[in-house]
């Protein structure tokens, strides 16, 4: 996905696959163990994606 995203260039070629994949892996895992209020796996990855697009988004 991260892939496509950079042959689209809608991600910067220089972006780290590996930390961007930890970053939302870590904040999904940090979700589900720590915050009470629960969203669907759909719309907080849709939040997640915006909130952290606008940093790596080109």
């Amino acid at each position: 996905m991260i892939r496509r995203g950079k042959a689209r260039g809608q991600i910067q070629d220089d972006a780290d696959e590996d930390i961007l994949i930890d970053l939302v892996s870590g904040a999904y895992f940090y979700y589900l163990t720590f915050t009470p209020e629960k969203l669907s796996t759909e719309d907080w990855l849709k939040k997640t994606m915006k909130i952290l697009a606008t940093g790596v988004k080109t």
